[in-house]
């Protein structure tokens, strides 16, 4: 009888699931208000004010030449500080949202320094993935970017960095680039089969319904206390938040008890 309860939709299994799904957007929603803002996409993006006028200028041509000339979008973004979120995860956020790249190709770059945190990261997309390979992201840093960095000399590290990252490009043998698509100014875009897996909510509220569930068989009532410590553990870890992990633990906990 209890197995074919399990398989049966019932009231309170759908007031579960609206529950998780409403504080995990919540808190997914109040953890983004944290993070720091994605600007506008464009080719040089320098909040941090660590270039001059004239030298922003020039790495923006050699990027719109390149571009026009092999197909590749490159874009570098300059902050201060990611606010404490790993730089890696805010390089994917901005990649996320200016989505570079042509489409049906996937060849984009994003070239991220964030200076007071003594930070950078060359960040690829998926046609890129074995042309310039982490081992080879990260000789290119150590390389050309680090050493002008340490003297300060920004301009000089992101220009060293770009050289190495177009060789690497041009002799990748990727698409020639279409004339007919290289208007100037326009951003080509490039849109990749996004995996519902890719929003951290959407995992929360499935994993935390299917432990609650599987516990809640297991052990009746009793297993509220375990299914909530899982459920928030695996929350804050996915969501980057422990103010979040914490509530959405209560919150199980709280179901487990009053479902009869």
């Amino acid at each position: 009888m209890e197995q074919l309860l399990l398989l049966r939709p019932s009231k309170w299994l759908n007031f579960l699931a609206a529950l998780i799904v409403s504080i995990a957007a919540l808190f997914c929603e109040a953890n983004a208000a944290d993070l720091l803002p994605v600007p506008d996409v464009a080719y040089v993006t320098d909040t941090a004010n660590i270039l001059t006028p004239e030298q922003k200028r020039s790495l923006e041509a050699k990027l719109a030449s390149f571009e026009s000339k092999v197909g590749s979008q490159i874009a570098v973004i300059i902050v201060p500080s990611t606010n404490g979120e790993p730089i890696e995860d805010y390089a994917h956020r901005v990649g996320d949202q200016w989505k570079l790249g042509r489409k049906n190709v996937g060849d984009g770059l994003l070239f991220v320094v964030a200076v007071n945190d003594h930070r950078v990261r060359i960040d690829v997309m998926r046609a890129l993935e074995g042309i310039i390979p982490d081992v080879t992201a990260s000789r290119i840093l150590n390389e050309a970017v680090l050493p002008a960095f340490k003297t300060n000399n920004y301009y000089q590290g992101i220009n060293q960095g770009l050289n190495r990252i177009f060789a690497r490009i041009e002799a990748g043998n990727l698409p020639a680039p279409d004339a007919k698509s290289s208007d100037e100014g326009n951003w080509n875009i490039y849109d990749p089969d996004e995996a519902l897996w890719d929003q951290p909510w959407v995992a929360v509220i499935f994993i935390g319904f299917v432990i609650t569930m599987m516990l809640r068989e297991l052990m009746g009532r009793k297993s509220a206390p375990i299914a909530g410590l899982a459920v928030g553990g695996l929350s804050a870890f996915i969501m980057q938040s422990l103010t979040a992990g914490i509530i959405i633990a209560i919150a199980v906990v709280i179901i487990a008890m009053s479902i009869p």
